[in-house]
């Protein structure tokens, strides 16, 4: 396969959401879209140069579980989530319905997901196909659970726990998805953890919305 014919693969997932959400999500339009993908693709700089320069801290140097665990639940849960939700605090919410600011989530995070994917397949990682089942959408539950958060706040609500549940589950999913065997699929489990308590809280406060 091309490396064209790869990029453009990479990016399926991202196609395949933005599909499913117009389908399915009442009123939810074209520019709420390209929103989400500005938002997605606009997070991306942030969290390559912060990363860049706060990695190389102590912690990172110990090869321990617990610096390894340590180090997935800051640089990777705390750091892109934080930089993630940043980004989506910036869209209007306060008059849009939870399903759109949700939908916008979910395509900002895989936007996401699917550029990071482009980099490890610049970067001959290796693992690209492995990527897109997991770690893009990882980043597309974890992103509409802090998507939850933001519009929760802009809404007078104040539901932080969602912000939380998406920074410890990316961090649990990297730090299981370095391990190999049976240890990896403790990764997976965290996806659809990050997907079920998206659904969950999604209806614990669209139910009394309506």
């Amino acid at each position: 396969m091309s490396v064209y014919a790869s990029i453009a693969l990479c990016f399926l997932p991202l196609i395949i959401t933005i599909i499913i959400t117009h389908a399915i999500v009442e009123n939810f339009t074209k520019s709420f879209s390209f929103i989400a993908l500005l938002v997605g693709f606009g997070a991306i700089l942030p969290v390559a140069i912060l990363q860049f320069f706060i990695k190389p801290l102590p912690i990172d140097s110990h090869k321990t579980l617990y610096s390894v665990l340590i180090s997935a639940l800051i640089f990777d849960g705390l750091l892109e989530e934080t930089i993630k939700m940043v980004f989506i605090s910036f869209v209007p919410g306060k008059t849009k319905k939870l399903a759109c600011f949700l939908a916008i989530g979910l395509i900002a995070g895989s936007a996401f997901g699917c550029f990071e994917s482009v980099i490890y397949l610049i970067a001959k990682n290796g693992q690209t196909s492995i990527r897109l089942l997991t770690s893009v959408l990882l980043h597309t539950f974890c992103t509409g659970l802090s998507s939850i958060c933001v519009w929760s706040y802009k809404q007078g609500k104040g539901l932080l726990r969602t912000f939380i549940t998406a920074v410890f589950l990316h961090g649990i999913y990297n730090f299981f998805a370095g391990f190999s065997g049976g240890y990896w699929w403790f990764s997976i489990l965290t996806i659809l953890l990050a997907a079920l308590r998206c659904r969950v809280h999604y209806i614990k406060i669209a139910e009394p919305e309506k």
